[in-house]
C-alpha cells in the first residue's frame, strides 16, 4: 500500500513539474524588437494612448507572423533618434525614412530595407490664392509654412538668400492652420497626412495643392540591430508584407 501511494505521489509531482516547465515555456516573453518613428502624425500615429495609427497595424502584422519576436511602436523626437543611434543604443527598425535623411545616400552606415509607403511633401495654399510650384524662383517673395526641423531642398536655400520667408510651426495641422489664416502663402505637407486631415468630419478648409511637388518618394525604413537572425525576420517580414499585397492593404484604409 505505502509503495503504492509513493507511486501516486511521484506521479503527481512529475506532472506538475512537467507542466509547470511547459506553462514557463509557453509563456515565455518573445524579444521586443521596437519600430521607432520621429513622425507623430497621421496616417502613421494618430492616438498613441489607444494604439491607432499604421505603424500600431504594422505591428499587429507582424506580431501575427513572426514566431520569434513581438514588435511594438516606439516614439522618440528626432534629435533623440539621433543620440541613441549615435549611442548605438536602438535595438529594432526606424520607420517612415529616406537615406539622405539620415546622411546615408549610399546606404553604407545602416541596413535599409525597401519602400512601403509611397509619399510626397506638397505645396498646399487656399483655393482663392493657389500656389503653383515650378522651381525655386516660384518661391520668391512667398511666406512659407514648415514644420519647425525639417530640411526642405530649395526651401531651406531660398530662405538664407532671403528670397523668401519661412514661418516654423509644431506639426503639419498647424502649417495649415497658418495657411488657413493667411499668415503664409503656403505651406509643406505630406501628402499622406494632409489626405487624411480631409477625410476628417471636423476638417475645414479650402485649399489646394500644387501639381507639382517638393519631393516625391517612398518612406523606407532601416535596422538599428546588429543581430543576423533579426535581420533575416525583418527582411521576411518586409517581403511576405510585399508579395502578400498586405502593405496596400494596410494602407488602403488612409488613403
Amino acid at each position: 500500500m505505502l509503495l503504492r501511494i509513493l507511486s501516486i505521489v511521484f506521479v503527481l509531482y512529475s506532472s506538475a513539474v512537467l507542466g509547470a516547465e511547459s506553462s514557463g515555456e509557453n509563456n515565455a516573453a518573445k524579444p521586443l524588437v521596437h519600430l521607432y518613428t520621429y513622425h507623430y502624425k497621421p496616417p502613421f500615429l494618430i492616438d498613441t494612448h489607444a494604439q491607432q495609427g499604421f505603424y500600431y497595424d504594422v505591428v499587429d502584422y507582424f506580431n501575427e507572423q513572426s514566431e520569434l519576436y513581438q514588435f511594438t511602436v516606439t516614439y522618440l523626437p528626432r534629435k533623440r533618434l539621433d543620440y541613441l543611434l549615435g549611442q548605438q543604443q536602438l535595438n529594432g527598425i526606424v520607420m517612415g525614412v529616406l537615406p539622405k535623411w539620415f546622411d546615408d545616400t549610399n546606404e553604407q552606415n545602416y541596413q535599409w530595407l525597401p519602400g512601403f509607403y509611397p509619399d510626397k511633401d506638397a505645396f498646399v495654399s487656399l483655393t482663392s490664392t493657389p500656389f503653383k510650384y515650378i522651381n525655386q524662383a516660384s518661391l520668391t517673395g512667398k511666406v512659407i509654412g514648415c514644420v519647425a526641423g525639417h530640411y526642405y531642398v530649395n526651401v531651406n536655400e531660398a530662405v538664407e538668400k532671403e528670397l523668401a520667408q519661412r514661418i516654423d510651426t509644431v506639426a503639419e495641422y498647424q502649417v495649415l492652420q497658418l495657411v488657413k489664416k493667411r499668415r503664409a502663402d503656403f505651406g509643406l505637407i505630406s501628402e499622406s497626412t494632409f489626405k487624411y486631415f480631409a477625410k476628417q468630419s471636423d476638417f475645414t478648409g479650402n485649399f489646394h495643392v500644387s501639381q507639382k511637388s517638393h519631393d516625391e518618394y517612398s518612406r523606407r525604413a532601416f535596422i538599428t540591430s546588429t543581430q543576423p537572425k533579426l535581420h533575416e525576420e525583418i527582411r521576411r517580414l518586409f517581403a511576405l508584407a510585399q508579395s502578400t499585397g498586405s502593405w496596400q492593404s494596410l494602407r488602403k484604409k488612409y488613403e
